[in-house]
């Protein structure tokens, strides 16, 4: 898989292989695009209800195949 080009973005496939497409051999460029965007304030989503039974279940496999848990 590689970069998909001849559409009005480029984008890459699969999407996690954008250093591909980015070129870190020389300097930044200062005349590149610049965007002004609002203040982003991370935040907590909230309590959430963990299901570990999955994960005990898997825990027990590797176990038993010799995995030093």
């Amino acid at each position: 898989m590689g970069i998909v080009r001849g559409t009005a973005e480029r984008r890459t496939v699969p999407a996690g292989a954008g250093a591909l497409v980015l070129d870190f051999t020389g300097a930044p460029n200062p005349d590149a695009p610049q965007w002004t965007v609002p203040p982003v304030t991370p935040g907590t989503c909230g309590p959430v209800a963990a299901d570990f039974e999955q994960w005990n279940i898997l825990r027990k496999l590797a176990a038993t195949a010799g995995w030093s848990l």
